[in-house]
């Protein structure tokens, strides 16, 4: 069995009240479903790094991280203004959130960047070649950039990976 490195008390703590102190946008519904595929993963014995594309001030990449094991990583893609770093603001509140919830930076990963701009190789780079199980794609909402998000990434999952 893989070690989580968060507890259950932890997982449920951020579900039940630390999502809320999160600015950004998470329906209540979509908790239960999330948890309940990662606990699929889990069972599946699915293990690999998890990624988002679209971070804001992280209240999904966060739940993501909750449900990291020992020796994964979480990666988070954001643009945060143009040009891209402009928007400090949201990317140190996600940074102090990260913080506040006790994940280290060795545990999340966050890349400032246009994810247009990055390749399929970039994703591969980024992550050392390693795999996604769960890769989040919320970035631009436009439908060139939602397809090349969506195609970074189908090419970085794992076998029983899942994009959302």
């Amino acid at each position: 069995m893989v070690e989580k490195l968060k507890t259950i008390d932890q997982r449920q703590n951020y579900i039940k009240t630390g999502v809320e102190s999160v600015n950004g946008m998470l329906q209540s519904g979509s908790l239960s479903i999330l948890w309940s595929l990662m606990e699929l993963q889990d069972h599946f014995d699915i293990t690999g790094n998890v990624a988002e594309i679209g971070v804001f001030q992280g209240k999904l990449l966060i739940l993501m991280c909750h449900w990291l094991n020992q020796g994964e990583t979480a990666y988070g893609i954001d643009i945060y203004g143009m040009p891209p770093g402009q928007n400090q603001a949201d990317k140190n509140t996600f940074l102090a959130n990260l913080k506040f919830f006790g994940f280290a930076d060795c545990d999340c990963k966050l890349i400032v960047k246009d994810s247009f701009s990055l390749s399929v190789q970039d994703i591969r780079d980024l992550v050392g070649g390693q795999t996604i199980r769960l890769f989040s794609v919320d970035g631009d909402q436009a439908k060139e950039a939602v397809l090349h998000d969506l195609s970074l990434a189908s090419a970085s999952l794992c076998d029983g990976g899942v994009i959302i």
